[in-house]
């Protein structure tokens, strides 16, 4: 038996899987703060307010806004080539 274990059975066996468990956690969490900074000011930007969208509703608190993109401003705003990721 290891030194500072605990003879009761199943307490060490438990108190490994929660270390493991909040080690897990712990990464976890590094990695979901580390790529959300590597993002950064990625992406396109939302308009200043819903108002300044042409279509939107709210319901129970929330607004959802947006406007159609022709195919020119679709080029500008997405560095990706959308057509060859088959969304059309």
């Amino acid at each position: 038996m290891a030194a500072g274990s605990i003879t009761v059975s199943g307490v060490v066996e438990s108190y490994r899987e929660a270390r493991m468990s909040l080690r897990g956690g712990v990464i976890s969490t590094i990695v979901v703060v580390a790529a959300t900074v590597w993002a950064g000011n990625q992406g396109i930007r939302p308009r200043p307010a819903p108002a300044d969208y042409p279509a939107r509703q709210t319901a129970n608190g929330m607004t959802l806004a947006a406007a159609v993109l022709t195919p020119e401003q679709v080029k500008k705003r997405f560095s990706t080539n959308l057509n060859h990721l088959r969304f059309r």
